[in-house]
């Protein structure tokens, strides 16, 4: 298997996973699925440049190390939607009874909550991706929020168990596992099925904020580039990137 507890680096403190491994994924004896792992994340990195705030020895903190030089640069939102349905297979085996969602393009939720964040962070040279940085920030433990994180939710406030943070982790290795043996195995057209399946608001008329404008569109597709593709009521097209759009919870 690619990912294993003899790849796991542990931490109790570090700044930041994504950065610590950055540093050390060109070094001759660190192994692809090598893993950084920490109890407290001071630093943590969220999607366009925000923090991932996280409880000391709360939640799940760590990063990953691929070495993805099949995929082209190109392709690399393939890589975003493995790692997503990693987490989505991973959650579904804990909550059965519970709906899981992917929030364009990487944030994992249950029902309306926010339970994980995914950083994809690619080091590219030439043509080829030479590395790529997963960093996943996974709400465990944590049963208190602070008031400026929007929605958030834990697999404790779900399911009122407190769960070993080094299980959890050993855990869902296994599914990123098959996700990225899925990547690797170029099954491009299945990885954008399933992703589509588990999108929250797919085909549904829903609002959006494009432009400091609010519409009324629905999701029908993500593009080759990753970008999200809305159809307005009124039939217009909007391919948008990440900070092109803004979702209208409702």
């Amino acid at each position: 298997m690619l990912f294993n507890e003899n790849k796991i680096r542990f931490f109790d403190e570090l700044n930041s996973t994504n950065e610590y491994a950055s540093q050390i994924s060109f070094e001759p004896n660190i192994e692809e699925g090598f893993i950084v792992w920490t109890l407290n994340q001071t630093k943590g990195k969220g999607q366009k440049g925000n923090i991932w705030q996280s409880e000391n020895a709360k939640n799940l903190t760590f990063s990953v190390i691929l070495k993805p030089h099949k995929i082209l640069p190109a392709k690399q939102f393939n890589l975003n939607m493995a790692v997503s349905l990693s987490l989505i297979d991973f959650l579904k085996s804990l909550l059965p009874e519970n709906n899981v969602f992917i929030k364009w393009p990487n944030d994992i939720y249950v029902e309306k909550k926010k339970i994980a964040g995914i950083l994809i962070e690619n080091q590219i040279i030439g043509n080829e991706i030479e590395n790529s940085i997963i960093g996943i920030g996974l709400n465990v433990n944590q049963n208190k929020f602070p008031n400026e994180i929007p929605n958030p939710i834990s697999l404790n406030i779900i399911s009122l168990i407190n769960y070993n943070l080094n299980e959890i982790l050993l855990k869902y290795l296994p599914f990123l596992n098959n996700r990225i043996i899925q990547l690797y195995n170029i099954d491009f057209k299945k990885l954008k099925s399933d992703y589509l399946n588990c999108l929250l608001y797919f085909d549904e008329l829903k609002q959006f904020k494009i432009k400091n404008e609010i519409i009324n569109a629905k999701i029908i597709d993500i593009n080759e580039y990753g970008k999200l593709v809305l159809i307005t009521d009124n039939q217009i097209i909007h391919e948008c990137d990440l900070k092109e759009v803004e979702f209208i919870h409702n």
